[in-house]
């Protein structure tokens, strides 16, 4: 659906985005001949909800990674939004979704 962010959401929610483009292209489905990427959201009376799910190997030395865009992706919709993130990084690919309360999106 159509979701009109608040500035200050929009800003944290590309920056969020950013990191997630730039990781697949560099390690995940973006870069990969075989990787397959998904991008969906929805808007309920609670929340917004986000999700990214990539479908590609990653090599071993990727997955324990703890840089500043895991971080960022951990932990700045948390702190700003008050949201609620999933990040997980398995041999099958990287799944990350936010679940944002629609107070702090509208």
């Amino acid at each position: 659906p159509d979701v009109r962010l608040q500035p200050r959401v929009a800003v944290l929610v590309a920056l969020a985005v950013h990191e997630l483009v730039t990781n697949a292209l560099k390690y995940g489905a973006l870069g990969a001949d075989d990787g397959r990427l998904a991008v969906v959201w929805s808007v309920d009376g609670a929340a917004l909800t986000f999700a990214w799910n990539e479908h590609v190997a990653v090599p071993e030395h990727e997955q324990t990674g703890r840089g500043f865009g895991r971080e960022l992706l951990e932990s700045s919709l948390v702190y700003e939004l008050d949201a609620s993130v999933r990040f997980d990084l398995t041999s099958g690919g990287l799944r990350y979704s936010a679940r944002i309360p629609i107070e702090m999106v509208t």
